[in-house]
């Protein structure tokens, strides 16, 4: 299992931005040896919204968990230990197999009239791709489910001649989950 290490965009140094850059964001950077701090900082950013960069770290180097500086806590804030349960199971180690977002659950995702609509689609998470085919069921762990639960795209009708378009999202891929029988 890889070890990773957790530290603030701010003080990652240009190696550490650099392996972020081209292993979990897979970009392709140009002229990899004259790339500054302030340059790899800015085409992250342009890629990944997060202060947290996620490194992987070699066999046998040490992970290393940055801990943010704490700011004052707002009134009426609980402790740490008074999260709920759900987001304190979330919080323990993600690539444990009992981690609920190892879970498996059985998925279908319909083809469509689309360009593309009978393709594979390509999930991420966190770095990690895999291509789910469409129209068979296939089981996925939920970290993959969850991006297809919140995959949508917006479309327009019109309601009203020479009415105005009216928005509505749906889902970018139109899936469903499969009940196993027991």
């Amino acid at each position: 299992m890889q070890n990773h290490k957790m530290i603030p965009l701010a003080d990652a140094t240009t190696e550490e931005l650099m392996t972020f850059a081209t292993v979990v964001l897979a970009l392709e950077i140009p002229e990899k040896g004259r790339n500054t701090k302030t340059k790899l900082t800015a085409l992250i950013k342009q890629a990944y919204n997060g202060d947290m960069l996620t490194i992987p770290v070699p066999e046998g180097a040490e992970a290393v968990q940055a801990k943010p500086t704490p700011g004052p806590a707002p009134s009426g804030a609980k402790s740490e230990g008074d999260a709920p349960e759900h987001v304190q199971e979330m919080e323990k180690n993600p690539d444990d197999p009992n981690h609920p977002s190892n879970v498996m659950e059985t998925i279908f995702i319909d083809s469509n009239e689309d360009p593309g609509g009978d393709q594979p689609v390509w999930i991420s998470v966190n770095g990690q791709g895999i291509w789910v085919p469409r129209g068979k069921e296939v089981d996925l762990k939920y970290k993959f489910i969850h991006v297809l639960e919140n995959a949508k795209r917006t479309v327009y009708e019109q309601i009203e001649e020479n009415g105005p378009l009216v928005p509505r999202s749906v889902d970018a891929y139109p899936w469903r989950r499969i009940q196993k029988a027991a």
